[in-house]
Formats: C-alpha cells, sequence, structure tokens
C-alpha cells in the first residue's frame, strides 16, 4: 500500500483494482461544522418529512377527539402543516336524546369545567362513592335529585348527576363538591390528565428533533460533498 504525500489526496493501490478517495483535511472539516451550528442558531424553517407532519397531525386529531384544550407551543407550530388549522366550535348547540335530557355534544364545550366532566365520565361513574352525600351540596331541583336517588348503585346515580349537569354554573358546583368530598379521588384524575399532557409534549418535541436532525444531516452531507 502506498501512501501519497499530498494532505488532500490519499491513493490506495491494489493487485486488482485502483481505487481513489479524497480526505477532507481537519481545518475545513471544523469549517463546516461551524457553518452548521450558526445555520442552526438562525430561524430557518426547518424541512418536515411527511412521516413527522403525520405524528404530529395525529395527535392533534386525538387531542380534539378527546374533548381537551388544544394548546400547541410556538416551536411545535413551525412543525404542523400549514393547510390544517384548527377553530373553536360555538358551544350554544345542544342535542336532546329520547329521555329528553340535553346532551351537549363533546366537540362543541368549551368551558373547562364541562370539558374535564366529559372527558373524565367514565371515572368519575366508576369511582365516585356516596352520590347521596354528594346531592346534599348541591342546587339540584327536587324532580332532578329525586330520579337520582332512586337510582340503586352509586354508578347509576353519578351517571344521572353527569347527565343532569349541562350548565356551566353547574359543572363549577359539582367540581367543588367532588373536590370537597371525594378529594383523593380528584387528585388521581388530576394526576392522569397530566401525565397524558407530559407524553403529547414528548412525542411533539421527538418529531421537532427528528426534524432538525433530518436537517443537519443533509447539510452535512451538501457541505462535504461541495468542498470535496
Amino acid at each position: 500500500m502506498k501512501y501519497c504525500t499530498d494532505p488532500e489526496r490519499i491513493q490506495l493501490d491494489t493487485e486488482d483494482t485502483e481505487l481513489k478517495c479524497f480526505a477532507m483535511p481537519l481545518v475545513k472539516l471544523s469549517e463546516v461544522l461551524e457553518k452548521l451550528k450558526q445555520k442552526l442558531k438562525a430561524n430557518r424553517e426547518l424541512t418536515v418529512r411527511p412521516i413527522v407532519q403525520k405524528k404530529v397531525l395525529d395527535l392533534l386529531k386525538q387531542k380534539l377527539k378527546s374533548n381537551r384544550m388544544l394548546t400547541v407551543r410556538p416551536k411545535a407550530q413551525s412543525i404542523i402543516s400549514p393547510t390544517v388549522t384548527v377553530q373553536p366550535v360555538s358551544a350554544q348547540g345542544h342535542r336532546t336524546d329520547s329521555s329528553g335530557v340535553p346532551h351537549e355534544n363533546i366537540a362543541e364545550i368549551t368551558d373547562e369545567n364541562l370539558l374535564f366532566l366529559k372527558t373524565q365520565r367514565p371515572e368519575l361513574i366508576d369511582k365516585i362513592k356516596n352520590v347521596v352525600g354528594i346531592l346534599d351540596h348541591l342546587e339540584l331541583s327536587r324532580e332532578k335529585e329525586a330520579i337520582i336517588r332512586a337510582e340503586t348503585t352509586d354508578q347509576a346515580r353519578m351517571r344521572k348527576l353527569l347527565d343532569f349537569t349541562t350548565s356551566t354554573h353547574a359543572a363549577k358546583r359539582l367540581l367543588q363538591v367532588l373536590w370537597k368530598q371525594a378529594g383523593d379521588v380528584m387528585e388521581d384524575l388530576e394526576d392522569d390528565t397530566e401525565s397524558e399532557d407530559d407524553d403529547e409534549d414528548e412525542v411533539v418535541n421527538e418529531a421537532w428533533n427528528d426534524a432538525g436532525d433530518d436537517e443537519v444531516e443533509d447539510e452535512v452531507e451538501d457541505e462535504v460533498e461541495g468542498m470535496a
């Protein structure tokens, strides 16, 4: 094997074929890395692969379906497709089921208290006990209270109570009573909600980091090819 004295060129000779390659000096390599650092510090638009866009958009759709408040940090907004827009929907529309109890479409709810009761409905029905005691602290009509008390289990009573809680004032009052009468259950539900928020933030961060890593790789390849 023969070594070339030229620091920018190394020639390798073999018995069967001759291979030639170019070696970049450390000085030029450091210049490339420094240039990439400066580009990343600038506010430049990142190119995001379709698979990353799909991951973020799926996350946003799940947030809307789960009926939770949608908040997107400024950094994450830059990786969302501009063709997708999220608009608030009026909360005045109501539907009435066959039982005559007003039922608000989950996509139309904007009040945080009503939103919490709707999203946590299964857990509240399953975990809240002594619903009769909770009724004593609420401002229900005698008719509604009688209907709830007529149920034979706490789960059935809680289900009816949630059905009757359709106004923002009633939702706020119910949550206040639940925190006083079943604070341990409410703390668990709040912890679960915060955990889900952290998981969603992590997905968005991963998508952002993925986009940044892809740009760095592309920039390195372009700079090396241009200086070789």
